[in-house]
């Protein structure tokens, strides 16, 4: 009341899916080029036309899942935070770094794709926020091995 009458508006907490949304803005601007990807997202597109986008999405979610799984050697429960990774970031396998930017780009590209009513019914919003941090540290790091690898 006081904030309306000093006519300052209330800041309402964003919902979980907006916060997704804000998730997967930040990992594009981190990681997909569309000159240099352009073929990626074309491929993918080609794929959504043959089977739903969320399959698509989800599994690329759960490739970037498998890797966490074989780097930390905890079962991770779904929705949850990522045991053991804390310690881990830095130990990711060059060869685990493509699938990882691989699978990332893939769910940005899917997720673009998909209407607002697809997008509510997705069932990864909790893990994504959970690991929002862990997400972004691990592009950082396969995004950093990308650039040294092409010179």
């Amino acid at each position: 009341l006081v904030a309306k009458q000093a006519g300052v508006q209330e800041v309402k907490p964003k919902s979980s899916k907006d916060q997704v949304e804000d998730v997967m803005a930040a990992l594009k601007a981190k990681c997909l080029n569309y000159h240099l990807d352009y073929t990626l997202i074309q491929k993918i597109r080609q794929e959504a036309s043959k089977c739903p986008v969320t399959k698509l999405f989800q599994e690329a979610h759960m490739g970037v899942k498998r890797v966490v799984i074989d780097v930390t050697k905890f079962d991770q429960e779904f929705g949850c935070r990522w045991k053991g990774m804390e310690s881990k970031i830095d130990q990711i396998p060059d060869f685990h770094k493509k699938t990882i930017l691989h699978s990332v780009k893939t769910m940005i590209i899917c997720y673009d794709m998909m209407s607002e009513e697809i997008k509510d019914q997705l069932e990864t919003d909790d893990e994504i926020l959970n690991n929002t941090d862990y997400l972004e540290q691990m592009v950082a790091l396969c995004v950093r091995y990308r650039d040294a690898t092409l010179g």
